[in-house]
C-alpha cells in the first residue's frame, strides 16, 4: 500500500472513531418529529464546525461528562490532524432513530482529498464516510457522544445499557473511482 493509502487508513481510522460503531437502535423508535428534527439539526452543526475547523465550538455539541475528561485542545489536535488529509464537502444525514433520550443518526460525508491517491492507476480525489452518530439528550439538548472514540467509550460507560441497543457495524471509507463509489483498500 502506498503512503497516500496509508494515510487515508489513518483518516478511516480517525473519521471510524467519529462514529463507531454504525448501527440502527433497536425497538419501537419514539415518533417525536421534534426531537428528530433537533437531532438533525445538531449534526447539521456538527458538521458546519467540523467543515470550518472551529474544533473549540465543536467541544460544546459533547456531553458534560465527556467535557469532563476530554480538553478542547486534545479534541482539537484529534480532529484538525483530518483537515491535512481531507476536506469535508458535504453531508447527508439519512435514518433517525431515538429510544428515550438516546438517538441514532445515520450519516453519509463527502469530502476532497488534499492530495490524490492512485488507485489502480487512476488519479482518486474524492472520498466519503458512512457512519452512525449517537446523540443523548442533556438539559433539553442533544449532545453528539460520537465526537471522537474517546467520548464514545466514556458514553458507553455512563450509558452501559446503551451498547446492547446498537447493532455492531464498522463506519465505511469509500473513495470514487471510475464512476462508482469502492470501499477504500484496506478498510473494513
Amino acid at each position: 500500500m502506498n503512503r497516500r493509502l496509508r494515510q487515508l487508513t489513518l483518516i478511516t481510522c480517525l473519521l471510524a472513531s467519529a462514529g463507531q460503531p454504525q448501527g440502527a437502535l433497536q425497538g419501537a423508535p419514539n415518533d417525536t418529529r421534534d426531537d428528530s428534527r433537533t437531532a438533525r439539526d445538531t449534526i447539521g452543526r456538527y458538521f458546519a464546525l467540523l467543515k470550518t475547523g472551529r474544533y473549540e465550538q465543536l467541544y460544546h455539541l459533547l456531553p458534560h461528562s465527556a467535557q469532563k475528561k476530554l480538553s478542547p485542545e486534545e479534541l482539537a489536535a484529534g480532529l484538525s490532524r483530518l483537515a491535512d488529509l481531507l476536506r469535508f464537502e458535504k453531508i447527508e444525514i439519512g435514518r433517525i432513530e431515538q429510544k428515550d433520550d438516546l438517538v441514532v443518526v445515520a450519516t453519509t460525508t463527502y469530502g476532497r482529498l488534499v492530495k490524490p491517491v492512485l488507485l489502480n492507476d487512476e488519479e482518486v480525489t474524492r472520498g466519503r464516510i458512512i457512519s452512525t452518530h449517537y446523540l443523548v439528550r442533556e438539559n433539553g439538548s442533544w449532545k453528539i457522544a460520537s465526537v471522537s472514540q474517546q467520548s464514545l467509550r466514556l458514553f458507553l460507560t455512563e450509558y452501559p445499557d446503551a451498547a446492547a441497543l446498537f447493532s455492531q457495524t464498522h463506519t465505511r471509507f469509500e473513495l470514487f473511482s471510475r464512476g462508482k463509489w469502492v470501499r477504500m483498500p484496506g478498510s473494513r
